[in-house]
């Protein structure tokens, strides 16, 4: 049976006043991730206030070697 670990990506903002997100970091990173064998499997939009983050992540997997 197959095994896999998982990653959690937060979507970084260009800036901390506004939801402008920097595709061409966040493309870079996941290229890079890729490259390492992992996957892009969802992505969630969250709404933690308490934990201070409100954003988009990016959940990825690969298999365990």
């Amino acid at each position: 049976m197959n095994q896999y670990e998982h990653k959690i990506v937060r979507i970084k903002r260009k800036s901390i006043w506004n939801n402008i997100i920097d595709y061409e970091g966040l493309e870079a990173e996941l290229n890079e991730l890729g490259k390492q064998g992992w996957e892009v499997v969802s992505t969630v939009n969250s709404s933690m206030y308490e934990s201070k983050f409100t954003g988009t992540i990016i959940i990825l997997k690969r298999q365990k070697n």
